[in-house]
Parts: C-alpha cells; structure tokens; sequence
C-alpha cells in the first residue's frame, strides 16, 4: 500500500553509466531526464527503506544485474540523496513544482518523482536545473562481479 512520503524524508537516484557519467562527471541532462512532454516520472529509492547506503548500493548493483540479464550495458556507479522537502520547496515562475510518490508495487522502496499538474516545458527544464541543487555529491560505489559473468 502506497505511504504518504513526509518532507523531512531522504530519498536516492541510483546512477548508471555510461548514460549518467563521463569520465568521472556527472551528466546532469541525463540524471534526470523526464522525457515526455507529460512530465513523465523518474524513480527514486525511499531511504524509510533503505536506509544506509550500503542497502541503497545493493539496490543499484540489483538493478545492474537485472539490465546485464537483459543484454543492456548498464553499470551502477553510486547514487545521489537528497531531500523531500527541499525538492518539493522547488517552484518554477509558475508556480509547478515536483511531487514524489511511494510507489511500491515496483518494490517497497520505490519512489517517483514527477511534476505537478499543468507543467510546461519551460516549467520543467527550470526545475530540471535547480534539482541538481537539492542533491548531495555522489555516494560511490562497485558492484562485485556478476558471478553469471565469470567464465
């Protein structure tokens, strides 16, 4: 059942490259993309449920082994946390903003973020830009080795 998720709570972005990173920096255009003209959601990782980065890490290199399996090149470098408050503090000059959901039929840490109704595309690209504000620097992290790709 999906929770309220309160404004003093942290949420995650798990990274990947090579989509999310270039030579030990962050693309900002491609951490969070929300590609569709409706604002479509990202997913974010609830740390009520995760709360240590070692349990935020294990959901990344979980994530990297489900794309590996699906023949996709995805490898998780770590993650970004943030604040609930402070992102949903955000407001565009007309006044959209972001909400974050619990999400948990795609696991019980699973969170969205999204923009509130209404949103345009100047909207979104201004809240785009200040969300890189409200993340902390990046958690590091390497998964061990896949034992499925060990000859």
């Amino acid at each position: 059942m999906a929770e309220l998720i309160p404004d003093s709570d942290d949420v995650s972005r798990l990274l990947f490259e090579p989509v999310m990173r270039f030579d030990r920096d962050l693309i900002w255009e491609n951490v969070f993309q929300f590609p569709t003209s409706g604002g479509q959601t990202e997913s974010l990782v609830w740390r009520k449920y995760a709360a240590t980065v070692a349990e935020v890490h294990a959901l990344g290199c979980g994530h990297q082994t489900a794309a590996r399996q699906k023949g996709k090149n995805a490898a998780y470098f770590g993650g970004i946390s943030g604040n609930v408050g402070d992102i949903r503090s955000l407001k565009s000059a007309n006044g959209i903003s972001f909400t974050i959901d619990h999400f948990p039929n795609e696991g019980q840490e699973h969170a969205h973020i999204g923009f509130t109704a209404g949103s345009q595309k100047n909207d979104r690209n201004s809240l785009k830009v200040l969300l890189r504000s409200k993340f902390g620097a990046v958690e590091s992290h390497i998964c061990p080795a896949d034992p499925a790709s060990q000859p």
